[in-house]
């Protein structure tokens, strides 16, 4: 009894032709809308937190300065009139500066949606393939 030794035939998978200028023109406009939108995104992020910074080293200002303050007092009418105006200006600037920071969100959003209205337009032609991609 004669034993038949069977090969096994390993295929290789072949390899679609990749076509690179293909590629790059179709990933191009991805490319160019991901890099402005991060880009808008970190320079909207960094002005939101000097924005925020600087409202909180002016509020830490007035904190330090309260007991100053406190000390002039001579009655408790006086000591109740600082209160008073300290929270009153607290509440002001607080609400002040979630106004603003919510208004620079506001505007970002609005011109990424008007960069994002302005791409649609212009990405309406398909790219042009090699001839060799439509055999493919």
């Amino acid at each position: 009894m004669a034993t038949h030794q069977v090969r096994e035939r390993r295929e290789e998978p072949q390899q679609l032709p990749i076509h690179m200028e293909l590629m790059t023109e179709l990933t191009a406009p991805a490319v160019a809308a991901a890099t402005t939108f991060q880009q808008r995104l970190v320079e909207n992020m960094t002005a939101c937190q000097k924005e925020w910074y600087g409202f909180v080293h002016s509020r830490w200002q007035e904190n330090i300065s309260m007991p100053k303050r406190l000390s002039r007092c001579k009655t408790p009418m006086d000591v109740q009139l600082v209160y008073m105006d300290y929270w009153r200006r607290a509440l002001e600037q607080y609400s002040g500066e979630f106004q603003q920071l919510g208004e620079m969100a506001q505007c970002d959003v609005r011109h990424n949606q008007s960069l994002s209205a302005d791409d649609a337009g212009e990405s309406s032609r398909p790219p042009a393939r090699p001839e060799s991609y439509a055999h493919h």
